[in-house]
């Protein structure tokens, strides 16, 4: 049998993000030929933004009259991930959440004066991805993913305000789930 598993294989370590694109789903779609020239992207800050597979779940399946283990059935974890965009520009509020004004003014006690978009519940986005490493030798798009935001928060002094993303990977019909490509 040929050797297939080789350390070649560490050529390129994907580290990093370069950039995170979104094209909206509207149904399964095959992989090959997706073009995320101009689609919408998300700027994470760094190190925030966490892609994460569960474990896959086993569970004994035994024979009472022995005691005895004779099979496990295992099935997939599920894949989930997050990241935190360090903005609260009305576009990407839009994106995630519903509006529910088209204009809001407010006045400060030193009569400064504020206008903006008001926004509602946060939305479901369902969206493929793909996630270019920072070498760019390396992407991994995913076909479904589903995600949602957080309102906006405020940690500190030293970090931007942000809008936390979380999500997770979904079946994308008769068609492959991600794949992982090289440049």
């Amino acid at each position: 049998m040929a050797t297939t598993l080789k350390k070649s294989m560490l050529d390129d370590l994907a580290m990093g993000n370069a950039a995170i694109s979104l094209l909206s789903y509207d149904g399964a779609v095959e992989l090959s030929g997706l073009s995320f020239s101009g689609a919408d992207q998300l700027f994470s800050t760094q190190d925030s933004f966490q892609l994460t597979p569960d474990d896959p779940e086993t569970q004994e399946v035994k024979i009472d009259q022995l005691n005895e283990t004779i099979e496990y059935a295992i099935s997939e974890g599920s894949w989930t991930f997050t990241c935190n965009v360090p903005s609260m520009a009305s576009a990407l509020l839009a994106y995630f959440f519903d509006t529910t004004t088209s204009s809001v003014t407010v006045t400060g006690q030193d009569g400064s004066t504020y206008t903006g978009v008001g926004f509602g519940a946060a939305k479901e986005v369902e969206a493929s991805i793909l996630i270019e490493s920072y070498s760019k030798k390396t992407a991994l798009v995913i076909g479904h993913v589903k995600m949602m935001a957080n309102p906006p928060a405020h940690d500190d002094h030293q970090t931007p305000d942000y809008v936390k993303i979380t999500g997770a990977v979904l079946s994308n019909g008769d068609y492959a789930r991600f794949a992982v490509l090289s440049a």
